[in-house]
């Protein structure tokens, strides 16, 4: 294993091999961008912040676990794990490239989230939640989740381009912000789906085959 403690530098990059872990044991800050790639986990040691402009993680396990986010604070994120999870809590808003999980893709974000025009976020379970008043999601590029994909925004879930692919496909505002727009809606491609938002809030899908309209509410 190796650990990753209170590093402040413009760029770095780490590597581990033969099934080494990487373990964040205290702050790191990295001005330009930071790579680690473990040939095992990467995991969090405390409630430790990986800072950067740029951050790319890629493992062979998982990337902080259910009980022990990885926790960042960057302006842009890509996270790949080959067969596990990806558990992430990202302190403000943040632009995610192409990504993927084995199993989950959890990522929490304080500020907005949006991705990259050309990226791809694949698991076989996505689920991406913004917090924080009137932080919305805006779907730019293709999801895929053969389980389940879940979007839920603290504000509105906005579409640009691309098409959520999923078994469930969930669609969440709990601030009441609409849920797509009247000529930009949501493309879904989906058997099963549920949406819902509160308030004043409206929701525009637009499915690309038969689905099932599970509990929904706007």
């Amino acid at each position: 294993a190796v650990n990753l403690d209170a590093s402040s530098v413009g760029n770095l990059k780490l590597t581990t091999a033969g099934g080494g872990t990487i373990d964040v044991t205290g702050n790191s800050t990295v001005a330009g961008t930071l790579t680690l790639t473990a040939a095992g986990a990467i995991t969090d040691a405390g409630a430790f912040t990986l800072a950067a402009g740029t951050l790319t993680l890629s493992a062979a396990s998982n990337i902080g676990v259910g009980g022990q986010r990885l926790r960042t604070n960057v302006a842009n994120l890509t996270a790949n794990t080959t067969g596990a999870n990806v558990f992430i809590t990202e302190a403000s808003g943040v632009m995610l490239g192409t990504s993927s999980a084995g199993i989950l893709f959890d990522l929490s974000v304080g500020g907005n989230f949006t991705t990259s025009g050309a990226s791809t976020i694949t698991a076989a379970n996505i689920a991406i939640a913004t917090t924080g008043g009137g932080n919305d999601i805006t779907v730019n590029s293709d999801f895929t989740a053969p389980t389940s994909l879940t979007l839920t925004a603290a504000d509105a879930i906005t579409w640009t381009a691309g098409t959520l692919t999923s078994a469930t496909v969930t669609l969440a505002s709990t601030g009441g912000g609409n849920i797509g727009a009247s000529g930009n809606p949501i493309l879904t491609t989906a058997c099963s789906l549920a949406v819902s938002t509160t308030g004043s809030g409206s929701a525009f899908v637009q499915e690309t085959d038969s689905v099932n309209l599970n509990f929904s509410s706007v």
